[in-house]
């Protein structure tokens, strides 16, 4: 994924992960996601487990949200960068206060 725009401060983000009406998990494995003007990988409220991925020049790589009382988790299965213009980074998780994009109309 590359190049990931943004619409109203809510949107942005290469890979959203949201526990809103029922719970959500995902497994993020042999992924680049470059470019994102909000998060690279952003979860609310929902376990992820991460590996062998690439995170280039996004804004922040990876987010993680409490979301309705539901916490976050990262499992790092190993083999992931992050980088930008050629720096290493180190791939931490943060906590910017991101709120989360509407859920999609069932």
């Amino acid at each position: 994924m590359k190049r990931i725009g943004q619409a109203d401060g809510l949107f942005g983000d290469g890979v959203v992960v949201l526990s809103d009406r029922s719970p959500a998990s995902a497994h993020v494995g042999n992924c680049a996601v470059q470019g994102s003007a909000r998060a690279g990988l952003a979860t609310f409220g929902a376990p992820v487990t991460l590996g062998e991925s690439l995170f280039d020049c996004n804004r922040i790589h990876l987010n993680g949200e409490t979301h309705e009382g539901a916490a976050f988790s990262f499992d790092d299965l190993g083999g992931n960068a992050c980088e930008c213009m050629g720096e290493t980074l180190a791939c931490k998780v943060q906590s910017a206060i991101l709120e989360p994009p509407e859920a999609m109309p069932l």
